[in-house]
């Protein structure tokens, strides 16, 4: 799965950290940060990630 973050540098910086703590989430690679296009004062970054395991909480029925 392929996760962009946009915001702040120290936003994005606090949103991988907690990423990197779920259970049943890897982040496999974090990208280098790019600054936005429209925005230079705002910063993205891509992360490659797949679920590992049963989602938090449990798992769901459809």
């Amino acid at each position: 799965m392929n996760i962009r973050l946009t915001g702040g540098g120290d936003q994005v910086a606090a949103a991988v950290a907690v990423l990197e703590t779920l259970p049943g989430l890897r982040i496999a690679s974090v990208s280098r940060p790019y600054a936005n296009r429209r925005d230079p004062e705002q910063m993205r970054i891509y992360l490659d990630a797949e679920i590992t395991g049963a989602p938090v909480g449990g798992e769901r029925g459809c």
